[in-house]
C-alpha cells in the first residue's frame, strides 16, 4: 500500500456497547437505551443487536425467552426478541387503564409528575379532554376551584405546580394563619 492509499483508507473503530440492567417495570423505555447505543456504535444488523441484548440480560429474563435464544429465528432476530420481552414484561392495556383510573393520586408528587405518569399509563387510549377532567379530579379541592382556563395538559400541569408552590408557602403564626388568596386562573395568568 502506498502512503496515499493508506491515508484514504477509513479507520475502523469500535464503540463499546454497555446497556444498563434490564428494567422489568418499564421494558419499552429500557429498550430505548440500547437502541440509542446501536446508533452511536453504528450497529445495524439484527443479529448483532440480538447478541448484544442477550449478553446483558439476567437469568430471569433469559429464561422467559429461552426458546428464542436457543433456536434464534432466521431473520429479525432482535425485533422478535424485543417483542417477546416487551410482551412478557409490559403492562397490558387493561392493567394500564385500571391503574390510570383507580391508582392515580397526587400524593407527594407535583402535578407535572402526576401528569407524566398519567400520560405513560394512558398510552393514547383516553382523549385529552377526559385526561384533563381526571387530572383535575386528582388535585386538591382548593386547586380544583381555581381552574377555569382552557389550556393543554402540559400547561395545565405547570400552572398547577405553581399554585401548589404558592399554597405550600402558607405561613402559620401562633393561631393566625395567612394565605395568599387566589381568585382566578385565566389561560395561564393568575390574578390575585
Amino acid at each position: 500500500m502506498t502512503k496515499t492509499e493508506e491515508d484514504s483508507t477509513p479507520e475502523l473503530g469500535r464503540v463499546a456497547f454497555k446497556a444498563p440492567p434490564f428494567w422489568k417495570s418499564n421494558p419499552e423505555l429500557w429498550f430505548l437505551q440500547p437502541e440509542s447505543q446501536f446508533v452511536t456504535a453504528e450497529i445495524s444488523q439484527e443479529c448483532t443487536k440480538f447478541h448484544c441484548v442477550v449478553s446483558i440480560l439476567d437469568c430471569d429474563v433469559l429464561t422467559c425467552v429461552s426458546s428464542l435464544i436457543q433456536k434464534p429465528p432466521t431473520d429479525n432476530h432482535y425485533t422478535q426478541l424485543k417483542d417477546q420481552i416487551i410482551g412478557r414484561y409490559a403492562d397490558s392495556e387493561d392493567a394500564r387503564l385500571k391503574a390510570f383510573l383507580q391508582d392515580l393520586q397526587l400524593g407527594d408528587n407535583t402535578p407535572s409528575q402526576l401528569m407524566m405518569r398519567m400520560k405513560k399509563l394512558n398510552n393514547g387510549s383516553i382523549s385529552e379532554d377526559v385526561m384533563k377532567t381526571l387530572f383535575l379530579q386528582t388535585l386538591p379541592l382548593s386547586m380544583q376551584q381555581i381552574f377555569v382556563c382552557d389550556e393543554g395538559l402540559e400547561k395545565l400541569a405547570q400552572i398547577a405546580d405553581k399554585i401548589g408552590e404558592t399554597m405550600a408557602n402558607t405561613s402559620v403564626i401562633g393561631e393566625v394563619k395567612t394565605t395568599l388568596s387566589l381568585n382566578l386562573c385565566v389561560c395561564g395568568q393568575l390574578t390575585f
